[in-house]
Parts: C-alpha cells; sequence; structure tokens
C-alpha cells in the first residue's frame, strides 16, 4: 500500500497475511475468524487509503455489503445511511463535519445509527458532542497510520472519564504506545516527546526502502512523528507533528509538493505553503503567491487544476494570498532595525479586547511594516459586559465579530478563538497543548503575549485568565 509517510515521498508498505489477520483480530476480536454476520456500510475513503485496504479481507469473510459513491457527498452519504438502517458510520472528521451541516439532516431518519468510529484527522470536542447529539449514538475518535495498518489508540464510544473526547484515547487492546525522546527513552507522565506505537498489525517494512524502514521503524516500534504526552490516566493527546506536513481531511499533505504544483503556473513568480486550522477539513494550505503581474494583486490568477497544474495531483490549498513581493531574507537591512528578521508573529490573549488595551499600536506599526500579525484569543470573552443578556452564546459571537472588525482596522486578518470559558481559564495540559498547536500551525518569528509579573498594584494584570495564559 503506498504511502506518503513522513517525509513526503512516495514508498509502499509491505504487509504480511499474519498482519492482515491481526487487523482482524484488533477490530473483531472474537468473531474475527466467522463466516457472514457482516452489515451494510459506505466506503468512506479512496481505494488506496489504509481505512479500506487493511480491512478489506475481514470485510469479505463477514459478507459485508459495502456501498460507493461517485463522489463523497453529506446529502447522499446521509440517505444512503437511513435508507439501509446502517448501524456504525465508519468516516474521517471532516466527513462528519459536513453530515452535521447537511440541511436534510434533521428530516432523516437516523436512528439506526449506533455509533460513529472516526480517524484521520483531529476531533474537536465541540464536533464530537455535537455529533453523540444529533446522531444519538457514540463517537469513538481513532488514531492509526498507513504503517500500524490502521490500528492504534482510541476513545471510548461514551466518555468515561473528564476530558477523554480531548485526547485520541488509549491504545486498543493487544497495542503498545509510549511517548519517547530523539534518543529513543521513554518520557514519564505529562512530558512532550515523539508517539512512538507498537501492533501485530504493523507494515513489514517499505519496499526495497531499507532507510526508509530503518527511519520510521525501531524494533517492532513505529515512530509516527507526532507530538504527543500521556497523562496519568494512560490517555494520549496530540500536540503537533516534528515536520512540515500537515493533515487536510485525512490526507498527509507536503507543503514543497504543493508549491511544486502551483509553480508550473504561468503567472506564478514565487509561492510558499503553510498550513492553518480549518473547522471542517482540519487543516487547510494557504498558497501565499507573488504575481507575474497579469492578475490583480488582490485576486488570485484563476484556478487551473488540471493543465497548469495538472502534472501531478494535490491537493491545492483552500485559500491564497497574493502579495506583491517575497517576504525579505533575514539578513536583509529592514527600515525598522527592531524588525529585522521578523516575518510572523503570534499575539496570544486571554480576551478579545485584551490586545486593542495593551498593544493596538505595535501591532499596527508592525503591519505597515509587511509583518503578518496573527491574533490567538483563549477565549470569546463572553463573561464581561451586559450584564442583563442571559445568552451569554450571543455575547461570544459578538465579541468575536466585534475584534475580526477590530482586528481589520490594524492590519490584521487571521485570528484563532481557542474557545476557553471566560474567568475559568486555568493553566492546565490542554490549554498548553492547544497554545503549542497554534504556535505550530502559524510558526511566529516573535510571540507577544501578557506580562507574567503579578501586579498587585493594579488588578487587571492580575487576572486569572491572564495569569493562566502567559
Amino acid at each position: 500500500m503506498f504511502t506518503s509517510g513522513t517525509t513526503g515521498l512516495p514508498k509502499a508498505a509491505r504487509f504480511t497475511e499474519g498482519a492482515l489477520a491481526a487487523v482482524a483480530r484488533l477490530d473483531l476480536g472474537a468473531d474475527a475468524t466467522r463466516w457472514g454476520g457482516g452489515a451494510p456500510m459506505f466506503v468512506s475513503t479512496q481505494f488506496a487509503h489504509v481505512g479500506l485496504m487493511t480491512k478489506l479481507c475481514w470485510y469479505v469473510r463477514r459478507g459485508s455489503r459495502l456501498h460507493l459513491v461517485d463522489r463523497w457527498r453529506a446529502d447522499d452519504v446521509l440517505a444512503l445511511v437511513a435508507a439501509e438502517a446502517m448501524t456504525v458510520i465508519g468516516a474521517v472528521a471532516p466527513q462528519v463535519a459536513l453530515m452535521l451541516r447537511s440541511p436534510g439532516f434533521d428530516d432523516l431518519d437516523l436512528s439506526a445509527v449506533e455509533l460513529l468510529i472516526v480517524g484521520g484527522a483531529a476531533s474537536a470536542p465541540s464536533l464530537v458532542a455535537e455529533a453523540r447529539e444529533r446522531f444519538g449514538a457514540g463517537y469513538s475518535i481513532r488514531y492509526s497510520s498507513t504503517e500500524s495498518g490502521g490500528c492504534g489508540l482510541a476513545t471510548p464510544p461514551w466518555p468515561v472519564d473528564q476530558g477523554d473526547d480531548e485526547t485520541i484515547g488509549r491504545p486498543r487492546n493487544g497495542i503498545e504506545a509510549s511517548v519517547r525522546d530523539d534518543d529513543g527513552a521513554e518520557l514519564p507522565v505529562d512530558t512532550l516527546g515523539e508517539l512512538w506505537i507498537r501492533t501485530p498489525s504493523a507494515m513489514a517494512g517499505y519496499w526495497e526502502a531499507p532507510h526508509a524502514t530503518a527511519a520510521a521503524m525501531t524494533d517492532g516500534w513505529i515512530r509516527t512523528g507526532d507530538l504527543a504526552t500521556c497523562d496519568r490516566l494512560g490517555r494520549y493527546a496530540l500536540a503537533g507533528r516534528r515536520g512540515d506536513m500537515y493533515i487536510r481531511g485525512g490526507y498527509n499533505v507536503f507543503p514543497s509538493e504543493v508549491e511544486a504544483a502551483l509553480a508550473d503556473h504561468p503567472d506564478v513568480a514565487q509561492v510558499t505553503v503553510v498550513p492553518r486550522s480549518d473547522a471542517v477539513m482540519g487543516e487547510i494550505g494557504v498558497a501565499v503567491v507573488v504575481s507575474r503581474g497579469r492578475h490583480r494583486q488582490d485576486r488570485p490568477p484563476p484556478p487551473d487544476r488540471r493543465s497548469r497544474c495538472g502534472r501531478l495531483w494535490r491537493p491545492l490549498p483552500g485559500r491564497g494570498r497574493i502579495v506583491p513581493m517575497s517576504p525579505a531574507p533575514k539578513s536583509q537591512s529592514h527600515p525598522d532595525p527592531q524588525l529585522v528578521g521578523i516575518e510572523r508573529v503570534l499575539v496570544t490573549c486571554a480576551h478579545p479586547d485584551d490586545v486593542d488595551f495593551g498593544a493596538a499600536g505595535t501591532v499596527a506599526r508592525w503591519t505597515a511594516a509587511g509583518v503578518e500579525v496573527t491574533y490567538c484569543f483563549v477565549t470569546d470573552g463572553e463573561a464581561g459586559g451586559l450584564e442583563d443578556e442571559p445568552d451569554r452564546a450571543r455575547v461570544a459571537r459578538m465579541r468575536r465579530s466585534e475584534q475580526t472588525r477590530a482586528a481589520g482596522e490594524v492590519g490584521v486578518e487571521t485570528l484563532e478563538f481557542l474557545a476557553y470559558r471566560d474567568g475559568r481559564v486555568e493553566p492546565s495540559l490542554d490549554l498548553r497543548r492547544d497554545l503549542t498547536r497554534v504556535i505550530r500551525t502559524y510558526r511566529p518569528d516573535r510571540i507577544l503575549t501578557q506580562s507574567p509579573e503579578r501586579r498587585w498594584d493594579r488588578i487587571g494584570p492580575s487576572h486569572p485568565d491572564h495569569l493562566a495564559t502567559r
């Protein structure tokens, strides 16, 4: 089975019959060797995806009826699930998000659905909660890779311990997981390191690629390339990746490959691709393009995915930004000596208006000098003001809208809201994980945040949310 793995170069993961038999045992338990009893299901991924290929043997053994769709559309899939009274939905997280957005969702009888098994991309806790409520079914987050044969870690369908849905769960029966440092030594609880997995379903290695195999596997352990922590309950939480790769809708994307495809377009002089978080796809690419001048600078060249960029299909970026020139090299002199070597800045604050009170002028100076500034707000600021308004969710929406407009006034276009409860922020591992994800997404050269010093003479700087965010 071909995979990009963690390096971007196509490699063939080789599976033995024993590994495929292990996939069946891990997925079915005592039913692994039984014939018949399969249920209808729809194929949620392409045939080349590990979600189908390593499972196909036991699908055939069980006599499962697999429904194929010409093109995956949420409305069509939901209608199929209802018509066939499917009890289990296997999908990647972006597909679940699209199903929940379907205007016909509430008109269908989906009462037969008992369980959603969701992997391939991160499942936000809000997505998990909404899916459980609207489907009336359990939701199990799955974590695996092509190299592991599609078997790895899982969360319980219904939460057992608080915070279960903010993790990727525990290793499934028969599988081991560990967090290691750069030398391969196991790290203690709550320490960030690389996630390793050992499973009988793992590949035997990459076909005719011994060096790549050695880089990916050590003594039977798969080095996933994902950064993670393990808590005292044995649950693992992801915190980014070691390399440049990002995951779009369950598929690995390497910026260098996308850049090479876009560079073929005659109107593209220079291009760089960076990831950003997305509510549906998990992550999407953003292409920063220098035009050759044949198109308006405020509008990307018309898309031409197959003729100009069609020499090698890639998931092209979901958004683009046309700039008049590429960022200056870090060695080049800058008109503002304080900004030499600074191309990207991340501003992190507890509440939406903190940056306006404390640093709006500084931010405006940075953006005027060509620095790309991103805002990250831990809360929506829904607890403050409008004491007579009982609908705090409405206040949160209003705060986000106000802050988006205020950011635009000082040249900031990208905002991240982590949606922690206003007035209840604690310096937790969850907060550290989310802030780490944002930092790894935008890769700032500088981070601006509130002072970590407690000010006894002023209550504002000592706000618990401010102290936790620092």
